[in-house]
């Protein structure tokens, strides 16, 4: 219970400190943290693991983003071991459609290989998020927690959708909408604010905080 307790704790001053920091959807960079940490874990610790392995092959491997993040780890060695199996399973999937004597453009062959369960570590990311979310509406019921949101970015579109689904409490699903809908006025103003300086007329004026405008909007409706 005491670890449990413990747990709960440091993610909320996580939360928090992400919050006051300035990071953007709050929900979008946790999950990405932890994307990247189960990718580590995967390459260092469970490249060789049957089971991870087997999951992976039914997967067809990761999605095209968390592939890339793959990619990007340095990790030449595993990325290796975990993609000859995939370029193995291709090699099997054409041989068996150029077998089953099919011509001309062979209808339906990026349905047949496209089907296969989700990609692993979206899978996890989600399943993590859902934990994110919990811990920032519980956080929520505390005044600094509420101040450093209310001072923030805000939520993205999806994971302040997602999140409202599960507000349980009228406090602070009210506070939730008046907090992302301030942030959102401030958005459009900033917004309206570079357009302005933008035109021919105003372009001797420097431009502030709204020089990245076009940036957050475009996270902000489809997350960072």
């Amino acid at each position: 219970m005491w670890g449990r307790k413990s747990e709960e704790d440091n993610l909320y001053h996580e939360l928090l400190e992400l919050l006051q920091e300035g990071c953007g959807c709050l929900l979008c960079t946790l999950e990405e943290r932890y994307a990247r940490k189960y990718l580590e874990m995967m390459l260092y610790e469970m490249v060789n693991d049957i089971d991870t392995r087997k999951e992976l092959t039914l997967s067809r491997g990761c999605c095209r983003h968390h592939a890339h993040l793959l990619a990007g780890m340095g990790d030449g060695l595993g990325a290796a071991i975990i993609y000859s199996d995939q370029v193995e399973l291709f090699l099997q999937f054409i041989d068996r459609e150029a077998e089953a004597g099919q011509r001309g453009a062979a209808k339906g062959i990026s349905t047949r290989w496209n089907d296969h369960p989700e990609c692993p570590v979206c899978l996890r990311e989600r399943e993590a998020g859902e934990r994110f979310a919990r811990a920032l509406l519980n956080g929520l019921k505390k005044t600094e927690m509420r101040n450093a949101f209310a001072g923030g970015t805000g939520l993205c579109v999806s994971h302040f959708l997602r999140t409202m689904e599960s507000v349980k409490d009228r406090g602070t699903r009210d506070f939730l909408f008046t907090a992302q809908r301030t942030i959102l006025q401030s958005l459009l103003a900033d917004l309206d604010e570079f357009k302005r300086k933008n035109d021919y007329r105003f372009r001797h004026e420097p431009f502030g905080r709204e020089k990245d405008a076009w940036k957050r909007a475009i996270s902000m409706l489809t997350g960072d």
